[in-house]
């Protein structure tokens, strides 16, 4: 939750003049800086950092896209599935 907090204030920088002074943000760019940028600035962007066949399997399938929901709202997305290491450690209604 730290990172998300990160990401919330630096979006919060960002206001749009066309969305009465709402903020918005660009979820691309912290995603990405979060996953294959973390995984980059230690060295296993090889092994981490995104999707592909011979990577870690870490990842969350949520209830919705976070391209679609609201900066405040991520929170209260469902969380259906979590993996790690290619193990699923999470699945809704277990």
């Amino acid at each position: 939750m730290r990172s998300l907090s990160l990401v919330r204030r630096r979006c919060l920088l960002l206001v749009s003049p066309w969305t009465e002074k709402r903020p918005v943000c660009q979820w691309r760019e912290p995603i990405r800086a979060h996953t294959l940028g973390q995984a980059y600035a230690l060295g296993v962007e090889d092994r981490l950092g995104s999707i592909e066949v011979g990577k870690k399997a870490d990842l969350v399938v949520l209830g919705a896209s976070l391209f679609d929901v609201d900066m405040y709202d991520i929170g209260e997305t469902a969380v259906h599935l979590t993996m790690m290491n290619g193990t699923v450690t999470h699945r809704e209604g277990i």
